[in-house]
């Protein structure tokens, strides 16, 4: 029960998180495409890392990385806007957004999770 509870405080947590944070970046939209949820993908991709590294290590509890990873960043960044913004992109024929979402999406949370990785060494 223990867990289940780290879980939804998590969760709840991360969901609200999304939202307040995809609303001070919506302004950063250009010409219809939607850098907001880059943004929110590479800080939750940077954050994962570092949470990551931290758990990984030994040094958190079960309930802690179930609060963290599960709850909390599984709300904040799912990554189920970045699809339908690509379904989008593909309905109105925008070749260019669709690849350029995929491509910069992937590539950037991938640095993003190797950054938090890595800059977890800072404060181990």
């Amino acid at each position: 029960m223990k867990n289940l509870i780290a879980v939804a405080a998590g969760g709840a947590l991360g969901a609200s998180l999304r939202y307040l944070s995809l609303l001070l970046v919506s302004r950063l939209s250009v010409a219809g495409f939607n850098i907001a949820t880059l943004c929110v993908n590479a800080a939750g991709c940077f954050f994962a890392g570092f949470i990551f590294a931290w758990t990984d290590k030994g040094q958190a509890p079960m309930a802690a990385r179930l609060f963290f990873i599960t709850g909390l960043i599984g709300a904040y960044t799912t990554l189920a806007a970045f699809g339908l913004e690509c379904l989008y992109y593909l309905k109105n024929g925008s070749w260019l957004y669709f690849c350029a979402d995929i491509l910069l999406t992937n590539a950037v949370s991938l640095f993003m999770i190797w950054q938090g990785y890595k800059a977890y060494g800072w404060f181990a």
